[in-house]
């Protein structure tokens, strides 16, 4: 039986002398670092010091600074170093790339898979490709990626996993609409219409697809 995803234990002495080690590779004061990172100068201070984690969101910053993957910044190791991570499958892509809830759903999802080589699987999270109307991706692979909030800017023209006002669930491709706040849908289905000025909670950008 396969468990939860994995996580890792965070040494957080280690992680300490990592983002100090950073700050000071960048020749920044701690007020400054503060300011990129997007915290308090206390903040910090704590951080460096051991007394407190920073959250994944912060981390995935300091580790686009540092030129590193998400997982080798917060533990010191590569995914290859950690072994394979086992993440659940949310759902199927079927006709219209139209996302359906895997059997089960929540904790009790049926299918868990193992993560691609050098993604940050902390959160990471697939979907399986049903049919052969997702060309060129084809019936069986998976896709995966992190759950994101909101549409953020560098999601545009991203292929992602796209949640509706409604609810519904979509893998598109995502481009602003006529109206700050709406967004025209395409997809990859030359047969599928463009979903024009759709209010979008949030997109999700798809990081890889795999071969079963």
């Amino acid at each position: 039986m396969i468990g939860r995803p994995r996580r890792l234990p965070v040494d957080m002495n280690a992680l300490a002398k990592r983002i100090k080690e950073l700050r000071l590779k960048l020749h920044k004061s701690q007020t400054a670092f503060a300011e990129v990172v997007g915290v308090s100068q206390p903040t910090i201070v704590r951080w460096e010091k051991g007394e407190d984690t920073p959250e994944d969101e912060r981390i995935r910053v300091m580790a686009k600074m540092a030129r590193q993957s998400f997982i080798k910044f917060k533990y010191g190791q590569s995914s290859s170093e950690v072994g394979n991570f086992i993440v659940p499958v949310m759902g199927v892509i079927g006709t219209g790339e139209e996302v359906k809830k895997s059997q089960g759903g929540g904790e009790q999802l049926s299918e868990r898979v193992s993560a691609p080589e050098g993604l940050e699987a902390e959160g990471l999270f697939a979907l399986r490709v049903t049919g052969n109307s997702f060309r060129p991706i084809k019936d069986g692979w998976l896709a995966y990626y992190h759950q994101a909030e909101g549409v953020a800017d560098d999601a545009i023209g991203e292929l992602c996993v796209v949640e509706l006002a409604s609810g519904e669930r979509l893998v598109k491709d995502i481009r602003r609409g006529s109206k700050p706040g709406l967004y025209t849908l395409l997809s990859w289905n030359a047969n599928v219409d463009p979903l024009e000025d759709q209010v979008v909670k949030s997109a999700s950008v798809i990081l890889s697809f795999k071969h079963p």
